[in-house]
């Protein structure tokens, strides 16, 4: 059993409103994950990366980013492509993430 949320930090290059991109993660997965998100002109710190259970890259740029700066924290790149369909696969990615968790919950004893 899972003792609590997991963290996530996002990190994005693209010209987002922070506050709706919050809102969609938190509507989708509230009760599985805590989120924090990093824009384009947003240090990442090191305690952001020790807060962080995951780092997730949101496009290429964010990918490179996190690339090149070497971080100790596990991350993925999820490499959204901008335009109408953002949103859907970023839902998709949630939903796919607390799936995993939640199937990983039934596993444990």
């Amino acid at each position: 059993m899972y003792k609590r949320r997991a963290h996530i930090l996002f990190v994005y290059a693209q010209a987002l409103d922070r506050v709706a991109l919050t809102r969609q993660v938190r509507r989708i997965g509230d009760d599985w994950l805590e989120a924090k998100m990093k824009g384009p002109d947003d240090a990442i710190e090191p305690e952001h990366l020790a807060w962080a259970d995951l780092v997730v890259a949101l496009d290429e740029t964010s990918c490179h980013r996190l690339q090149t700066a070497r971080i100790s924290c596990p991350y993925r790149c999820w490499r959204l492509r901008p335009g109408l369909q953002w949103h859907t696969d970023l839902q998709q990615q949630i939903q796919s993430m607390v799936g995993g968790m939640k199937l990983l919950q039934r596993l444990d004893p």
